[in-house]
């Protein structure tokens, strides 16, 4: 049970990495890293706030 919490952390980066690079790549748009997750700024100034955390 203690590997599995281990790899939990660094799944969730993982999945966050994905999702900016998905956004980067396929959605026209600003990425904007923050110590917690990143900020996607859209066309007309809408911003989402992104980020994965284990609950």
């Amino acid at each position: 049970m203690k590997n599995k919490k281990e790899k939990a952390p660094d799944m969730a980066l993982e999945m966050q990495e994905t999702i900016r690079q998905l956004l980067k790549k396929h959605i026209v748009g600003i990425v904007q890293d923050r110590a917690e997750g990143f900020d996607f700024y859209l066309p007309g100034g809408k911003t989402v706030h992104i980020s994965v955390q284990n609950v």
